[in-house]
């Protein structure tokens, strides 16, 4: 996109055209201006955006566009002004859609496990490749009689039946190599009072 600095837009390739809605005809008859499709929240980032590209020589900015429709685009903008031309310059505009509905995914799906992992009805903790407990939930605290702080400070080794401490690192470690991604087991977990507690 080349643009001046009082908001025309100049010239554009289609890409950019269809990023923000318009068309060709829109841009000839002059009725692109990039100020005017900005968020007004956002101008000033667009104001400062220019002054550091006349400071450095370019400069990236993150923000969005509306669309002819109506709705917002987020883009990423890199741009340079030109030297031998006064308030003009020319920006390479990158739509972030997807990645913004990637990242709105992905925080969906987190959300959706967290409240599985920490409602769960039944005890669950992550532990990392080096055996330590890294998050439990209450139902996992309340069967062993540890708090949340007490079992972060340990490893599933520590909490287990001495006896049953072989096979459940045989199956972790096989996990760990990527050769089964899943097992089952009937353990032994040793409470904070010292006494045995069974666990499928």
């Amino acid at each position: 996109m080349f643009w001046h600095s009082d908001g025309r837009v100049l010239d554009a390739n289609d890409a950019f055209l269809n990023i923000i809605g318009y068309s060709r005809q829109d841009l000839q008859a002059g009725l692109i201006n990039w100020r005017q499709i900005s968020p007004s929240e956002q101008l000033e980032w667009s104001n400062q955006s220019i002054e550091e590209m006349r400071r450095l020589g370019s400069a990236v900015l993150e923000k969005d566009y509306i669309h002819k429709q109506g709705h917002r685009v987020p883009v990423l903008l890199g741009g340079v002004t030109f030297e031998d031309v006064e308030n003009q310059g020319v920006s390479i505009v990158v739509d972030l859609s997807a990645r913004r509905q990637a990242e709105q995914s992905l925080r969906e799906s987190e959300e959706r496990f967290r409240k599985l992992f920490y409602d769960a009805p039944i005890g669950m903790a992550l532990v990392s490749i080096d055996y330590r407990i890294v998050d439990t939930n209450d139902t996992f605290c309340k069967m062993l009689g540890y708090s949340h702080e007490e079992l972060t400070q340990k490893t599933f080794v520590e909490i287990t039946h001495p006896d049953d401490v072989e096979t459940d690192v045989g199956f972790a470690e096989q996990a760990i190599r990527g050769e089964i991604f899943h097992y089952q087991l009937e353990k032994r977990y040793i409470k904070k009072i010292k006494t045995l507690f069974g666990f499928l």
